[in-house]
């Protein structure tokens, strides 16, 4: 439920010439306005329904000679999640445990546990490593965690949960994956 600015770099915009864009279903963009040869500033409208995600921005010029040009995976909705965390029970090192259920349809709870105060993130890869979703990324206190992934805006299929973190501690530094399948 956001209205957002953004600004979209590419080559040969022109006042009246560049007569649309586009960010997928769901946003809405309520204006846009060419800069200069290079760049174009958007204001989008994303409803709280918007499915989170990774999406194509697509950029349309007028005929004739026009057409449309697409960036595959140039705009990332990140819906908000929530971390819940148990502070008193804090794991001898890093920890990305098997997601439950896993196969799971829609959604998924994934604990994973910091020794120490840490930035942490978790991302959800598809199999051609684009990031689908973007759970957590920020700097934790030690203990144990969870999240849940609601996959309702993505196909069936396989995916990794990838955990990276970084003690702001000691410097230690974690990454690792998990597989989670998804089916619908």
């Amino acid at each position: 439920g956001k209205s957002t600015t953004v600004s979209i770099t590419g080559t040969n915009f022109e006042t009246g010439v560049t007569t649309g864009v586009s960010f997928g279903a769901g946003i809405t963009v309520t204006s846009f306005s060419v800069t200069n040869a290079t760049t174009i500033s958007a204001v989008l409208n994303i409803p709280t329904t918007a499915a989170g995600g990774v999406r194509d921005v697509s950029v349309t010029n007028a005929s004739p000679g026009g057409g449309t040009v697409t960036k595959t995976g140039g705009f990332t909705v990140t819906i908000p999640v929530s971390v819940e965390g148990d502070g008193s029970v804090i794991p001898e090192n890093f920890v990305l445990e098997d997601a439950y259920p896993n196969p799971f349809n829609p959604t998924t709870t994934i604990r994973f546990g910091l020794p120490e105060r840490s930035s942490v993130a978790i991302r959800i890869y598809d199999v051609s490593g684009r990031v689908v979703a973007d759970l957590v990324n920020a700097e934790m206190q030690a203990g144990m965690f969870q999240v849940q992934w609601n996959a309702a805006s993505v196909s069936s299929g396989t995916y990794l949960v990838r955990m990276s973190a970084a003690s702001s501690e000691s410097g230690k530094t974690f990454s690792t994956s998990k597989k989670v399948s998804l089916v619908k």
